[in-house]
């Protein structure tokens, strides 16, 4: 007798979508954080017990217009002095990415970065290598690049103008290119563009050492591609130009 065996798959209940409606009715049901707790917490005035508790997704948030610029700055500067514990600081990103999203703008654009600075946050909090002790200053060196740059995206938005992110008449594009040993190295692409003196250069750098002394215009790989395309008429190669060029020489 010749006995054969067939792999029978599981069978999986199938999936549940709620329409808009029936989200709101099961969210209605939840408990409300007040806004009054919310700036308290976002102002670290929140013991850590409580803070893990209101991150909760047990809970809604009341609906309020809870950016403010040097309140997330002034907090990711308290983690890298230690005066917060990593684990406040991780909670304190995931409360910062709920009450970006439970906002009460109108501007369907300033919404749409709140959003997606929404997600970067919630995307460090949750990374292993994230804002480890021994990796926390460059961690926060580059979530401080992050919001500096979402900011003046959100400040132009709400000003109806556009202005280049600039230090000392340079400014410093940057794009992930690729990652190497099994995702541990990355490697990014580099523009450096001098306005006064009309210069450019293109590089490959092998991570990026994040300064607050540099604003940092972080671009999707397809808007990098279209760079070569502005600024073709005018300005001269100038292979002297690195990444730090415009703390250093700008």
């Amino acid at each position: 007798m010749i006995l054969l065996n067939f792999y029978i798959p599981e069978k999986k209940a199938p999936c549940v979508y709620l329409t808009e409606a029936e989200i709101e009715k099961r969210e209605s049901g939840k408990p409300v954080i007040d806004k009054l707790t919310l700036w308290k917490a976002i102002k670290r005035e929140l013991p850590e017990k409580e803070l893990d508790r209101i991150i909760s997704f047990d809970y809604r948030y009341e609906k309020d217009d809870y950016y403010d610029y040097k309140l997330i700055t002034d907090g990711i500067h308290c983690a890298m002095a230690g005066d917060i514990t990593v684990g406040y600081f991780k909670s304190w990103l995931i409360l910062l990415m709920r009450c970006l999203n439970d906002n009460t703008l109108k501007n369907r654009e300033v919404q749409a970065e709140y959003a997606a600075l929404a997600d970067w946050l919630d995307g460090f909090a949750f990374m292993d290598p994230c804002i480890k002790k021994s990796k926390k200053l460059k961690e926060c060196r580059e979530i401080i690049a992050v919001v500096k740059y979402a900011n003046q995206k959100i400040k132009n938005l709400k000003m109806g103008k556009t202005t280049d992110f600039t230090t000392n008449g340079v400014i410093t594009y940057v794009t992930f290119a690729f990652s190497l040993n099994d995702g541990k190295t990355c490697v990014y692409r580099v523009c450096v563009v001098d306005k006064k003196r009309r210069r450019i250069n293109y590089m490959y750098s092998n991570g990026i050492d994040y300064r607050e002394d540099i604003n940092y215009t972080l671009l999707y790989e397809a808007e990098f591609n279209d760079l070569p395309g502005k600024y073709v008429e005018g300005y001269t190669l100038d292979t002297q130009m690195d990444a730090e060029y415009a703390a250093n020489n700008g």
